[in-house]
């Protein structure tokens, strides 16, 4: 049996992804993580070659480098709750483009008032499908109103982005009426909102 001992300890790196990383690669009896060393146990001694290599990997490894890290899976958590968020925003406003169109006398051409009405909207509908509220917050502030989408519109989709950007980790209800999970960007949390969706201070 050898043990390849690796001094000094990287506090950098994860155990679970360099463990996995030796285990993939080497054949070994087992790997030991004591306060100040690492011991990597092989049946016999490894090649230079081999105890360089590991030696090596174990040092280059960074925080970036990880099998598991609450925070990177808590934040996977708030886009899967900002993708669910961002379903029943496009839903509703599905919804209510239809209605709107069906209340017109005469009815609109389907084709048509999607040209004017929706087409326009493609890029930031696809944003919102994606949970990426603060890209689509970006992208109404950047777009350019006409008679078919108008300042009115892109001011009221901004004040609900605008307010789910800024929102408390508490459930509340937005000016659509769906109920929300809030708090899904802590950085922005307490931010103020004007009254015409502008986030003070964004960045």
């Amino acid at each position: 049996m050898y043990d390849l001992e690796l001094i000094p300890i990287n506090t950098s790196a994860d155990e679970k992804y360099f463990n996995n990383w030796v285990q993939s690669n080497y054949s070994i009896l087992g790997i030991v993580h004591e306060s100040t060393l690492i011991i990597v146990k092989f049946p016999s001694e490894p090649p230079e070659q081999d105890k360089d290599d590991i030696r090596d990997f174990y040092s280059s490894l960074t925080s970036l480098n990880i099998l598991s890290n609450p925070y990177i899976l808590e934040e996977m958590k708030r886009k899967e709750i900002r993708e669910a968020y961002g379903i029943q925003v496009y839903n509703f406003a599905a919804a209510a483009s239809r209605i709107n169109r069906l209340s017109i006398d005469p009815v609109p051409d389907h084709e048509q008032y999607r040209k004017d009405k929706s087409d326009p909207l493609n890029d930031i509908v696809d944003t919102i499908l994606k949970g990426s509220f603060k890209t689509v917050y970006e992208k109404l502030n950047e777009f350019v109103v006409s008679e078919h989408v108008t300042i009115e519109t892109i001011t009221t989709y901004r004040i609900l982005v605008a307010s789910y950007i800024v929102s408390s980790p508490i459930d509340y209800t937005d000016i659509f009426g769906i109920k929300v999970k809030g708090g899904q960007y802590p950085e922005h949390v307490g931010d103020t909102v004007d009254a015409t969706g502008i986030i003070a201070n964004y960045s």
